[in-house]
């Protein structure tokens, strides 16, 4: 779990507004946490944590159904600001110099968003990195090696507050 916060514009492509097209500023925070090995192992717990921070922009294009659901395609660019790594419990203590991810970060991005109330909405997005952020390389005790490419996958779930919203509720309208 992480933070996933900022500010957006949005800006209608048609008289309707049911299509628009939306640029955000973002601090994202990404990452994964493994409590225990695959297998027996001695050494300290966590097995695996990371925390990747980003800024992060993403450009979306979304579609207005009835002015109560959206659709939403688009992609994003990310700057890796900071990470903490965590294998077998100790602290792999990066630094800007030596960070083994890839600074930026390309997402594609699908997602949804529905009005909950007025200018209140919850909107639900799946991220997925189009560019590796690590190419890693494993060992065992077997003597086995392997290389495995990482990358982000995410699902986001936001509330959102459109200052501009023009939406008027049905219940509204029937009492005018």
């Amino acid at each position: 779990f992480g933070f996933n916060v900022g500010a957006a514009a949005i800006m209608p492509l048609n008289e309707k507004q049911s299509m628009n097209i939306s640029i955000e500023t973002l601090f994202n925070q990404k990452g994964a946490y493994q409590k225990y090995p695959f297998s027996y192992d001695t050494t300290s717990y966590p097995y695996y944590k990371i925390n990747l921070n980003y800024l992060e922009v993403p450009v979306m294009f979304q579609y207005t159904d009835k002015k109560v659901m959206t659709f939403e395609a688009g992609f994003s660019w990310g700057r890796l600001v900071s990470l903490k790594e965590i294998e077998h419990g100790s602290d792999l203590n990066w630094n800007r110099q030596n960070w083994p991810y890839a600074r930026d970060d390309w997402n594609a991005i699908a997602g949804l968003r529905f009005r909950i109330h007025n200018k209140w909405h919850l909107n639900i997005r799946y991220a997925y990195s189009i560019t590796k952020i690590r190419t890693r390389e494993f060992s065992n005790q077997a003597g086995s090696e392997w290389t495995r490419d990482q990358y982000n996958n995410l699902i986001s779930l936001r509330v959102y507050y459109i200052l501009n919203d023009t939406y008027v509720s049905p219940r509204k309208k029937k009492k005018d």
